[in-house]
């Protein structure tokens, strides 16, 4: 969602914690508020999300789908050395 999409921060973090289809969500600081990573069975199943979630929500003034082709590289791990105990 661009940045000012949604009108109360407070009211958006809610709803993305208390979503099953929501399974990553991100708050950001910059031209875009923020970032779903949404799963759903089939494009039937997103719409009926997307109308659910964000269409009939009067917070929400604009909103923009991206989808996966594919999956490049995945993952939150941060390679951390660990000190050696010399």
């Amino acid at each position: 969602m661009r940045a000012g999409a949604f009108r109360s921060t407070d009211r958006l973090k809610k709803a993305i914690k208390s979503s099953v289809e929501i399974v990553k969500g991100f708050y950001l600081t910059d031209e875009v508020e923020s970032v779903l990573c949404i799963i759903a069975r089939s494009m039937e199943g997103y719409e009926k999300f997307t109308h659910r979630s964000f269409n009939a929500n009067s917070d929400i003034k604009t909103t923009t789908t991206m989808v996966i082709v594919d999956r490049v590289k995945v993952g939150f791990a941060v390679p951390i050395e660990t000190p050696s105990e010399d």
